[in-house]
Protein backbone atom coordinates (compact mmCIF):
# COMPACT_ATOMS: atom_id res chain seq x y z
CA UNK A 1 0.00 0.00 0.00
CA UNK A 2 2.88 2.29 0.74
CA UNK A 3 4.18 1.52 -2.74
CA UNK A 4 1.02 2.82 -4.35
CA UNK A 5 1.14 5.99 -2.26
CA UNK A 6 4.78 6.71 -3.28
CA UNK A 7 3.96 6.03 -6.92
CA UNK A 8 0.97 8.39 -6.66
CA UNK A 9 3.16 11.14 -5.10
CA UNK A 10 5.77 10.64 -7.81
CA UNK A 11 3.14 11.01 -10.54
CA UNK A 12 1.83 14.23 -8.93
CA UNK A 13 5.38 15.53 -8.66
CA UNK A 14 6.09 14.77 -12.34
CA UNK A 15 2.78 16.33 -13.41
CA UNK A 16 3.33 19.49 -11.38
CA UNK A 17 6.89 19.79 -12.74
CA UNK A 18 5.59 19.40 -16.30
CA UNK A 19 2.93 22.07 -15.74
CA UNK A 20 5.52 24.42 -14.23
CA UNK A 21 7.83 23.79 -17.20
CA UNK A 22 4.98 24.58 -19.63
CA UNK A 23 4.11 27.78 -17.74
CA UNK A 24 7.74 28.94 -17.71
CA UNK A 25 8.10 28.15 -21.44
CA UNK A 26 4.96 30.15 -22.25
CA UNK A 27 6.22 33.08 -20.16
CA UNK A 28 9.61 33.04 -21.92
CA UNK A 29 7.94 32.91 -25.37
CA UNK A 30 5.64 35.80 -24.46
CA UNK A 31 8.59 37.83 -23.18
CA UNK A 32 10.49 37.17 -26.42
CA UNK A 33 7.47 38.24 -28.48
CA UNK A 34 7.05 41.44 -26.45
CA UNK A 35 10.76 42.22 -26.74
CA UNK A 36 10.62 41.72 -30.51
CA UNK A 37 7.57 44.04 -30.79
CA UNK A 38 9.31 46.67 -28.67
CA UNK A 39 12.42 46.51 -30.84
CA UNK A 40 10.30 46.75 -34.01
CA UNK A 41 8.48 49.80 -32.64
CA UNK A 42 11.63 51.68 -31.67
CA UNK A 43 13.12 50.79 -35.05
CA UNK A 44 10.09 52.21 -36.90
CA UNK A 45 9.70 55.83 -38.01
CA UNK A 46 7.36 56.57 -35.12
CA UNK A 47 9.80 55.23 -32.55
CA UNK A 48 12.70 57.09 -34.16
CA UNK A 49 10.67 60.31 -34.10
CA UNK A 50 9.82 59.78 -30.44
CA UNK A 51 13.48 59.23 -29.63
CA UNK A 52 14.36 62.46 -31.49
CA UNK A 53 11.60 64.31 -29.64
CA UNK A 54 12.83 62.93 -26.33
CA UNK A 55 16.37 64.09 -27.15
CA UNK A 56 15.06 67.54 -28.03
CA UNK A 57 13.03 67.63 -24.83
CA UNK A 58 16.11 66.70 -22.82
CA UNK A 59 18.12 69.44 -24.56
CA UNK A 60 15.34 71.96 -23.89
CA UNK A 61 15.15 70.93 -20.24
CA UNK A 62 18.92 71.35 -19.93
CA UNK A 63 18.70 74.81 -21.49
CA UNK A 64 15.84 75.81 -19.21
CA UNK A 65 17.69 74.51 -16.16
CA UNK A 66 20.71 76.61 -17.16
CA UNK A 67 18.55 79.74 -17.67
CA UNK A 68 16.81 79.15 -14.35
CA UNK A 69 20.15 78.89 -12.56
CA UNK A 70 21.26 82.16 -14.17
CA UNK A 71 18.06 83.86 -13.05
CA UNK A 72 18.50 82.57 -9.50
CA UNK A 73 22.03 83.98 -9.42
CA UNK A 74 20.79 87.31 -10.73
CA UNK A 75 17.99 87.47 -8.16
CA UNK A 76 20.44 86.64 -5.38
CA UNK A 77 22.81 89.37 -6.63
CA UNK A 78 19.99 91.91 -6.71
CA UNK A 79 18.87 90.89 -3.23
CA UNK A 80 22.38 91.43 -1.87
CA UNK A 81 22.93 94.78 -3.63
CA UNK A 82 22.47 97.85 -1.44
CA UNK A 83 19.18 99.51 -2.10
CA UNK A 84 19.31 103.19 -2.93
CA UNK A 85 16.11 105.14 -2.56
CA UNK A 86 14.58 105.77 -5.94
CA UNK A 87 13.78 109.39 -6.67
CA UNK A 88 10.08 109.92 -6.99
CA UNK A 89 8.99 111.87 -10.03
CA UNK A 90 7.40 115.18 -9.37
CA UNK A 91 3.65 115.06 -9.68
CA UNK A 92 2.39 116.61 -12.87
CA UNK A 93 0.03 119.49 -12.43
CA UNK A 94 -3.52 118.49 -13.12
CA UNK A 95 -5.42 120.91 -15.25
CA UNK A 96 -8.89 121.51 -13.98
CA UNK A 97 -11.30 120.80 -16.75
CA UNK A 98 -14.69 122.20 -15.96
CA UNK A 99 -17.74 120.16 -16.83
CA UNK A 100 -19.02 123.16 -18.73
CA UNK A 101 -17.65 122.24 -22.18
CA UNK A 102 -19.49 118.92 -22.11
CA UNK A 103 -22.72 120.53 -20.97
CA UNK A 104 -22.33 123.20 -23.64
CA UNK A 105 -21.50 120.53 -26.23
CA UNK A 106 -24.65 118.58 -25.35
CA UNK A 107 -26.73 121.74 -25.60
CA UNK A 108 -25.40 122.81 -29.00
CA UNK A 109 -25.56 119.20 -30.29
CA UNK A 110 -29.26 119.21 -29.43
CA UNK A 111 -29.56 122.46 -31.38
CA UNK A 112 -28.11 120.80 -34.50
CA UNK A 113 -24.34 121.40 -34.30
CA UNK A 114 -22.11 118.94 -36.17
CA UNK A 115 -19.01 117.10 -34.98
CA UNK A 116 -16.65 119.76 -36.37
CA UNK A 117 -18.65 122.48 -34.61
CA UNK A 118 -18.36 120.61 -31.30
CA UNK A 119 -14.59 120.21 -31.72
CA UNK A 120 -14.05 123.89 -32.47
CA UNK A 121 -16.54 125.41 -30.04
CA UNK A 122 -15.93 123.20 -27.00
CA UNK A 123 -12.31 122.10 -27.35
CA UNK A 124 -13.25 118.43 -27.41
CA UNK A 125 -11.27 115.82 -29.28
CA UNK A 126 -12.90 114.24 -32.32
CA UNK A 127 -13.88 111.01 -30.51
CA UNK A 128 -15.62 112.89 -27.70
CA UNK A 129 -17.40 115.16 -30.16
CA UNK A 130 -18.53 112.17 -32.23
CA UNK A 131 -19.89 110.43 -29.14
CA UNK A 132 -21.81 113.48 -27.96
CA UNK A 133 -23.15 114.03 -31.48
CA UNK A 134 -24.35 110.42 -31.74
CA UNK A 135 -26.01 110.47 -28.33
CA UNK A 136 -27.46 113.98 -28.28
CA UNK A 137 -27.21 115.25 -31.85
CA UNK A 138 -30.02 115.95 -34.27
CA UNK A 139 -30.32 113.70 -37.32
CA UNK A 140 -30.67 115.40 -40.71
CA UNK A 141 -34.31 116.12 -41.43
CA UNK A 142 -35.21 116.08 -37.72
CA UNK A 143 -36.11 119.35 -36.02
CA UNK A 144 -34.29 120.31 -32.81
CA UNK A 145 -37.62 120.37 -30.91
CA UNK A 146 -38.29 116.69 -31.70
CA UNK A 147 -35.09 115.74 -29.88
CA UNK A 148 -35.33 113.79 -26.58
Amino acid sequence: MMDIFITYQTEILWTSNALALIAVTMAVLRLQRMTRKRDEFWGSLTGAHLMDTAAQDNALCGFLDHRLALLHRRIDALAEAPKAPEPKPAPEPVAKVPAMPFEYAVRIAKQGAGVDDLVQACGLNRAEATLIHRVHGVEPGESPTMQH
